[in-house]
């Protein structure tokens, strides 16, 4: 069993660990380097943004057979498309799952108990991958189908800017679950409006992940939020191996549900934010009292 991941920032080393600790032979690949030999298993770990490119480049030892698991959480800006569907229009292999949930990457290495899942349709596949990463301190939950599970995962991100935000202009952890519990609601509504199976919403790489990324300093999405609202900082830090993923989302979300006729107005308050306009704090108690 050959596998490789593709992604050297710090997830892409942190599921390298994982490997290195079950004896799993792989290689780290990028989208500027690249693979030379055929693999049986491949992990996304760059920004959902460089995902067509990273995959394009190494497409030549990527083929129908290949298990392709994507860690990435996110949106591709201009095509509005979620992971599992740019790696649909490359048409490498249909053996496609989505690992998401929370995992700090440092936290990841330094083995840090934690619990992610692992959407899927091919159970054979899961199972396979479930023994790659499962480890005393890594323990994969696998559930069927991964379309909400990724919507889920790049929807965070934006709440997490939106949480941050709430952080920074003063109020505390109360209006924090408030965020969290309607933006829960919120998902179910669009995963519904795209007829995404959502029947579970309470699993690990859902709520776990939506706790995690929302509460959390650690979490760029909401820092990048906190300072937002502080005014400290507006710019997003980007760069290959740093990318505020809930930054470039927004405008993804609020197109999706326009299309789709979803109601996301906490999603949209996100992407009125990073756009640049200061919401007060007595502004941001009225909406939120709008959306209870």
């Amino acid at each position: 069993m050959k596998a490789t991941v593709i992604g050297k920032g710090n997830f892409g080393s942190a599921i390298g660990s994982l490997l290195e600790h079950n004896g799993v032979d792989f290689t780290y690949a990028t989208e500027t380097e690249f693979l030379d030999h055929k693999v049986d298993v491949a992990f996304i770990a760059v920004p959902t943004q460089f995902i067509r490119e990273a995959l394009a480049n190494n497409r030549p030892y990527l083929d129908e057979n290949t298990i392709i698991v994507n860690c990435s959480k996110g949106i591709e800006e201009g095509t509005h498309l979620l992971p599992h569907q740019i790696v649909e229009s490359l048409e490498i292999s249909e053996k496609y799952l989505a690992l998401i949930g929370p995992s700090f990457a440092d936290e990841i290495v330094n083995r840090d108990p934690t619990t992610v899942s692992l959407g899927y349709t091919d159970e054979e596949s899961a199972n396979i991958v479930e023994e790659l990463l499962t480890t005393p301190y890594f323990s994969v939950h696998k559930t069927m189908g991964y379309k909400a599970l990724e919507l889920a995962g790049a929807m965070k991100n934006v709440y997490a800017i939106l949480c941050g935000y709430a952080r920074g202009v003063g109020f505390g952890m109360n209006t924090n679950v408030r965020i969290i519990l309607n933006a829960k609601n919120e998902l179910s509504e669009l995963a519904g409006a795209l007829g995404y199976p959502a029947d579970d919403l309470d699993t690990p790489g859902i709520i776990g992940d939506m706790m995690l990324t929302c509460t959390s300093e650690q979490s760029r999405n909401f820092s990048y939020g906190y300072n937002l609202g502080r005014k400290h900082d507006t710019n997003p830090h980007e760069s290959r191996r740093k990318t505020v993923e809930g930054y470039h989302t927004c405008h993804s979300i609020s197109a999706i549900a326009n299309d789709c006729g979803a109601k996301i107005p906490l999603a949209k308050l996100t992407t009125h934010i990073v756009e640049g306009n200061f919401v007060t704090p007595d502004e941001f108690r009225d909406i939120l009292s709008q959306n209870a």
